[in-house]
Order: C-alpha cells, then structure tokens, then sequence
C-alpha cells in the first residue's frame, strides 16, 4: 500500500473492517495483484488476510481480485525505477492502446503474477460466494437482507 501511495496502512484496514463487522455494515475487498516489486509471500500475505475465518462469515462479505496492468501516464511510467522496474515496453502497432508490458528487477514477473492471480481466484471461490464476481447493488442488498 505504500508503494501504491494508497494513504492508508493494513492496521488501520483491518480495523476498519473489525468496526463493520462488530456492527454489521458488509463489506467488499478489492485487491490487485502483481503490483511492481511484489513477492509471492506478499501476495500469499493479502490472501491469508482475505481469507480471516471472521470475514469470510460475515453476510454480504465480497473480495474480487485483479491483476496489476500498467497505464499510460501512470506514475508508475513516470517513475520506473521508483517501481522496481527492469524495463517498459509499449505493445507494437497499439498507438491508441493504454497498457504497456513491463519487466521487473525484483518481486513477481508479470507471468508469474497471472499464475498467483488464478490461484487467488481459485481459492477464494472455493471460500465464497460465487455471486459477488457478478454483484449488483440491488441483488446484494437483497442477498443481505434475506440472509441475516
């Protein structure tokens, strides 16, 4: 999250998640894997975090992970050794597209952040709900309601 200059810390994330559970507000998680210089044991970290047995049980819970893509005119293009990266590479006779191939010096390959992003996907089927991967607003609030 730092990296991401997201302004926010994991402590203060899962706080805020433990203070909708005590009352009872659902939540949904959104996570991005394969962020420059991320490591398997991080984004194995972020699962485990998902994964807590309190969230999983909790009504509405929902979480849709997504695989990092660089942007251009991101600050990540702007910056990339600040990211860790090896190298950027525009796709060839795309002068209109937006995303860029990238190489990294540290953490996951972008290859090996599509493997971790299909196990992610994998395991928290095998967790949750299959809807929320659909979710609509007024199917969910129904969902809700009808299961508390």
């Amino acid at each position: 999250l730092d990296l991401m200059k997201k302004g926010i810390k994991t402590d203060i994330v899962k706080r805020v998640l433990d203070a909708c559970l005590k009352v009872g507000i659902a939540f949904h998680l959104y996570i991005i894997v394969g962020f420059p210089t991320e490591t398997e044991k991080e984004a194995l970290e972020t699962l485990d975090f998902v994964l807590h047995k309190e969230y999983l049980n909790s009504p509405g819970f929902s979480c849709l992970p997504s695989l990092f893509g660089m942007e251009k005119d991101s600050p990540v293009t702007h910056n990339p050794s600040e990211y860790g990266l090896r190298s950027i590479m525009s796709p060839r006779g795309e002068d209109l597209g937006l995303g860029y191939f990238f190489e990294v010096e540290q953490g996951m390959s972008p290859e090996e952040a599509g493997e971790m992003y299909h196990y992610m996907i994998e395991r928290l089927s095998q967790e949750l709900c299959p809807f929320p991967y659909n979710y609509s607003l007024a199917d969910g609030l129904l969902y809700i309601a009808r299961i508390k």
